[in-house]
């Protein structure tokens, strides 16, 4: 799989990983959503330090000339238009209503809730 269908998986940053850690299998990247053990990380961070080092600086930079051709940023507009839509939303009733009730279960606040909010949120 090529930089121009990595790109539809993930982001920026994670197809930087892709390139420099290994290809895609599949149709589906092996390193989406991972998640390392404490106890691995450092090794983990320094075998993929010592080994984007040992690239050719041309090689890297070419491959991230394609990946920001083919991820990209968001354009100034999207980005305004998508905060404008987040803005509106905050105001209707429901949101208002979901948000206090959040808030009430510990949104925002250094609480079990907030730090596992996927798991909170999650349907059961």
């Amino acid at each position: 799989m090529g930089s121009h269908e990595c790109s539809e998986f993930s982001s920026r940053t994670r197809h930087y990983e892709a390139r420099e850690n290994g290809p895609c299998a599949d149709g589906v990247p092996e390193w989406v959503n991972r998640s390392i053990p404490d106890a691995e990380l450092d090794e983990f961070v320094e075998r993929f330090a010592t080994r984007v080092a040992s690239f050719d600086r041309r090689a890297i930079a070419a491959a991230k000339e394609i990946i920001n051709q083919r991820a990209g940023l968001a354009q100034p507009a999207d980005l305004a238009a998508t905060q404008k839509k987040f803005f509106e939303a905050l105001k209707w009733p429901e949101t208002q209503a979901r948000v206090a009730s959040l808030i009430q279960r510990g949104l925002q606040q250094r609480t079990d809730f907030e730090l596992r909010l996927g798991h909170h949120l999650a349907p059961r």
